[in-house]
Order: structure tokens, then C-alpha cells, then sequence
């Protein structure tokens, strides 16, 4: 298997919203859609074309 390429310094969010980002999944796991959406939407203010989040936000 070929090697995963790196990804862009752009697409990566800085430590404090990546946390964030694992506990937005993990609210979205436990079905608990509220608080996913909140930590969702204080990523994208600061980062709007953020795919994850996006894609979390709208899934809900």
C-alpha cells in the first residue's frame, strides 16, 4: 500500500480547534446533535471552510 500523502498545512486546524474536532465527533457519536452543532459552529466561525465540521453540521 502506497503511502498517505500529507495533508496541506491549510486544511490542518491548529491544536485547540483539533481538540475541539475530536469532541464534535465524539457528541455526534453519542447523539448528542446540540452540542456537536455548538462545537461545529465555533470551528467553522474561526475556520468556515473547514470539511469536517461542515459536514458534521449538516448531517445532524
Amino acid at each position: 500500500m502506497p503511502p498517505q500523502p500529507a495533508i496541506p498545512a491549510k486544511r490542518t486546524l491548529p491544536q485547540k480547534e483539533a481538540k475541539l474536532f475530536k469532541e464534535l465527533l465524539q457528541l455526534y457519536e453519542a447523539k448528542q446533535h446540540k452540542k456537536a452543532i455548538k462545537a461545529a459552529d465555533q470551528i467553522l466561525k474561526k475556520f468556515p471552510e473547514h470539511g469536517g465540521s461542515w459536514c458534521t453540521l449538516h448531517a445532524s
